[in-house]
């Protein structure tokens, strides 16, 4: 048991290192998208969905949370995500099993 607590512990740090040097890194305040549905269509062909929004630069940070009745849709598609000026791609291995429902997306900005 104590190993797991410590386990846990070491992944609470490099959480919260990480946390600061995201922070220090970027500028304002963040933007936050809410209750976003990306429809299983919306992959297509190329197993690509995009969720278009100006505030998202190529460079920028974002936080994607999933509602719980889809993390396990997403984790066996297998979603990667990354940034282009003006949306969020979402890359999937394998079409999900059904529409995906975000709670949150938090925006942030690089540089200052």
């Amino acid at each position: 048991m104590t190993d797991k607590v410590l386990d846990l512990a070491g992944v609470q740090l490099i959480w919260n290192k990480t946390k600061e040097y995201i922070n220090s890194r970027c500028s304002g305040k963040s933007v936050y998208l809410r209750s976003i549905v990306v429809n299983k269509e919306d992959f297509g062909s190329t197993l690509t969905a995009y969720i278009q929004n100006s505030q998202v630069k190529q460079d920028s940070i974002v936080h994607i949370y999933f509602a719980e009745s889809s993390i396990r849709m997403a984790q066996k598609a297998s979603i990667i995500g990354s940034t282009e000026d003006g949306r969020i791609v979402l890359k999937a291995l394998k079409l999900p099993e059904g529409n995906l429902t975000i709670d949150v997306i938090e925006i942030k900005q690089i540089g200052g």
